[in-house]
């Protein structure tokens, strides 16, 4: 399916047009012409370390990488003692949700 806001008057019939699949049957995005570079994004989100990772996905090569330290932390060093201050601590496990959603 195209998107909803898929012009195609705006596009010539003799002119490529790229456009982006998400698993198999859904348009997430379109552009006019050839774009022949794919990245891709991976989060890696560690109980101490975030890590991201820009990617080739034609090659595999990583192009770019950052991590910082888990903002969770100060709820514990490790899972289980963020699952303790979780139970000592009823209506934190929000907290600790919205603290990792900001980094998204």
């Amino acid at each position: 399916m195209l998107p909803k806001n898929f012009d195609y008057k705006s596009f010539s019939e003799s002119e490529n047009i790229t456009i982006a699949v998400r698993e198999k049957n859904s348009v997430v995005d379109f552009w006019p012409g050839l774009v022949e570079k794919i990245y891709g994004v991976s989060i890696d989100i560690g109980s101490t370390t975030l890590a991201v990772n820009l990617s080739d996905l034609q090659t595999g090569e990583v192009l770019a990488s950052e991590g910082s330290m888990n903002p969770q932390i100060r709820f514990g060093e490790d899972l289980m003692s963020r699952v303790s201050y979780c139970m000592l601590n009823p209506g934190s496990e929000k907290k600790l949700t919205e603290t990792v959603r900001r980094f998204n």
